[in-house]
């Protein structure tokens, strides 16, 4: 199926303009300026300038600009990312959407007195089998463990850790390479 949204105001990180973006399928094939006909051209008032087969959608006052990328949340939409359940970061992912958010990061935090383990596994799994139609799961931010004490914000004590090779090597190992971000305090050893 072929669609455009026709004469809407595109923003992006390089132009503000007046323009139509035609998809086919799930894939954005041109972007460009308004192709609308005008009664100049010797068209008809109203006429679209689509083809039969296209379906259009008159955007004219609105503004399109590509999804948010969140890099930076622990959920929302009565989801949490700090979990051991794949499935409550895919609800999280199926809400994400209703808010601009088109992919994110899960956030991880720190888990009482041991590595969150379970909370990392549980990333990799909805990551690696996303939810369909919803926000994509690009990876995880890791915040923490390995955050100072008298840098801690609103990290709980009981979450920090010193850092540790071999506690390191065991993060990777579960991340299974969906690793993007980790806060940590490059002051500690």
């Amino acid at each position: 199926m072929k669609w455009t949204i026709q004469g809407a105001r595109l923003v992006d990180a390089h132009d503000d303009v007046a323009g139509d973006i035609t998809f086919e399928g799930r894939s954005v094939t041109t972007v460009g300026p308004h192709r609308g006909a005008s009664a100049a051209d010797g068209a008809s008032v109203g006429d679209t300038g689509a083809t039969p087969a296209e379906t259009v959608i008159d955007a004219s006052g609105l503004i399109v600009m590509p999804g948010f990328i969140d890099v930076h949340t622990h959920g929302g939409g009565g989801a949490n990312l700090q979990t051991a359940d794949a499935d409550e970061i895919r609800a999280y992912a199926r809400w994400a959407p209703s808010t601009g958010v088109t992919a994110f990061l899960v956030g991880i935090v720190g888990a009482p007195y041991t590595l969150p383990e379970a909370q990392i596994t549980a990333a990799v799994a909805a990551c690696a089998e996303p939810a369909a139609d919803a926000a994509q799961p690009l990876g995880i931010h890791l915040e923490g463990p390995y955050i100072s004490e008298r840098r801690r914000g609103a990290h709980l004590t009981a979450w920090l850790r010193t850092p540790d090779a071999a506690e390191t090597e065991r993060l990777l190992a579960l991340a299974h390479g969906w690793l993007r971000i980790v806060t940590l305090a490059p002051e500690l050893p």
